[in-house]
């Protein structure tokens, strides 16, 4: 394998990452606001009021410390 190849393969092995953590940034904020919807009763769905609480909570963590645990898996090591 030369350089050229080895420096496209890492380019695109940093983009899927990259994808990924914005994808779970993504979702974790449509959990959120379903959480929130289903809170404040305005879907027309019969859940109580602790699932979107608890729709809330998953979606907070995906979007804010699931990329932190992803990019600390993924770091390069020296």
């Amino acid at each position: 394998m030369t350089i050229i190849d080895d420096t496209a393969a890492t380019e695109r092995l940093a983009k899927r990452r990259f994808i990924i953590m914005r994808a779970a940034n993504l979702c974790g904020a449509v959990l959120v606001v379903l959480g929130m919807l289903v809170f404040t009763r305005r879907l027309p769905v019969n859940l109580p009021p602790e699932a979107g609480y608890a729709l809330a909570a998953i979606g907070l963590f995906e979007a804010l410390i699931l990329p932190r645990i992803l990019a600390r898996a993924w770091r390069s090591r020296p």
